[in-house]
């Protein structure tokens, strides 16, 4: 016996857009401030675009993000129009279709900026490379009692089992 959508009454269901639309607005706003700091802070001496590239696409993805949510608030506020019908889990209607495209084109930058802001692929590949050095090196013989870091981990994981 779950709570229908019909059990919900209007007040609370526009309450609710409009909650999401502020979080999901605060929360993109709050990323590109900190890409703009990021940049100024530790992306010094590159060219232009390299510099600028993750903080522009952090700016660019606050209003693909924030154009559903507003959307939304609007159309069923004011019962302009449906963003999807017949009963489909996925908008089926043109606005709907061109708002969940820019919403995904909006997380797929904030996704990119983020990563490139941080330099995350960077940090990923060197302790890629530094996991995959480890592995390549034979282990060495180990002589005196104290247990080695593996066999701590193999103990570790049969005690778990």
């Amino acid at each position: 016996m779950g709570l229908t959508w019909k059990s919900v009454s209007t007040p609370t269901e526009l309450f609710s857009y409009g909650m999401e639309f502020a979080v999901t607005g605060m929360l993109v706003t709050n990323i590109f401030q900190f890409g703009i700091w990021r940049t100024f802070t530790f992306r010094k001496n590159m060219p232009f675009w390299q510099k600028w590239r993750p903080a522009m696409l952090l700016g660019a993805a606050i209003p693909l993000i924030l154009a559903n949510e507003l959307a939304v608030m609007i159309v069923y506020h004011f019962e302009l129009t449906k963003l999807w019908t017949g009963g489909s889990w996925f908008p089926n209607t043109p606005l709907g279709i061109v708002l969940i495209l820019m919403s995904y084109t909006g997380f797929i930058c904030l996704t990119v900026g983020v990563v490139l802001v941080t330099n995350l692929h960077i940090k990923l590949s060197k302790r890629w490379k530094k996991l995959r050095r480890k592995k390549a090196t034979p282990p060495q013989k180990n002589n005196s009692l104290q247990p080695t870091l593996e066999q701590i981990e193999v103990t570790t994981i049969v005690a778990e089992c």
